[in-house]
């Protein structure tokens, strides 16, 4: 795909092992296209390399062999700087776990990646846009409530508008749902494809949730290094 947003190009990925010597390889040849605000899952068991494509995809760590190519340009080429500013601008992430502040209000906590921006025209305009965000996730009455006065459902949606706030062009999940009851998680997938929808935002997320995943446009399973299409269980 010659449009791609990005473009995964023959990744591979090995780690040393304790002996310095030996090394085991978690990715093996792996190509992937993604295009403009498409929405992609990627299953596996643990340990399968999930996480490791998706910091390699997110430029937080650089693949053995291969190419990443963002927006036409090769993530090799770029340096601490550029890498630190696509990540900032152009790439938003959901995680796990939360990661909030738990001294930051719920907004507070939204507006925090605006605070590297260099452009003041869109750190202006930050706090209206997290507000409408907040209130489209349902937490226009949790404003002002730090981490610690929200459910986990509440803080992870907090979560999610944190990740759209710079207007990312891709959204990277991993386990968005892992830490939530079953109701929770429902709600959250449910609000990842509409917001993928409104927000025009591509996303990868890389889930066990086969719930989660039959909301993707495509998905992915990686067996044995190896990136192929997978199926979800009904």
């Amino acid at each position: 795909m010659t449009d791609a947003l990005v473009e995964l190009r023959g990744i591979a990925k090995s780690y040393a092992g304790v002996d310095g010597a030996s090394s085991a390889q978690v990715l093996r040849g792996v190509d992937l296209s993604i295009a403009e605000a498409e929405p992609i899952a990627i299953i596996g068991p643990s340990g399968s390399g999930k996480s490791t494509l998706l910091n390699i995809i997110g430029a937080l760590l650089p693949p053995s062999s291969g190419e990443v190519i963002f927006a036409g340009k090769n993530l090799a080429g770029m340096s601490k700087a550029e890498l630190a500013l696509l990540r900032n601008q152009s790439i938003g992430f959901i995680f796990q776990s939360h990661h909030l502040l738990p001294q930051c209000s719920a907004l507070e906590n939204v507006l925090l990646p605006t605070l590297a921006s260099g452009a003041a025209a869109e750190r202006a305009g930050a706090k209206e846009r997290a507000q409408r965000l907040l209130q489209q996730v349902g937490l226009s009455d949790r404003l002002a409530h730090r981490p610690a006065q929200l459910s986990g459902g509440e803080c992870q949606r907090v979560a999610v508008v944190r990740a759209l706030i710079n207007q990312p062009r891709i959204v990277l999940a991993d386990e968005p749902t892992g830490s939530l009851d079953e109701t929770a998680a429902d709600h959250l997938s449910e609000l990842l494809a509409e917001l993928n929808a409104s927000e025009k935002v591509a996303m990868v997320m890389v889930t066990h949730s086969h719930r989660l995943a039959a909301r993707m446009q495509r998905v992915y399973e990686l067996h044995m290094g190896a990136l192929r299409p997978g199926e979800v269980r009904a």
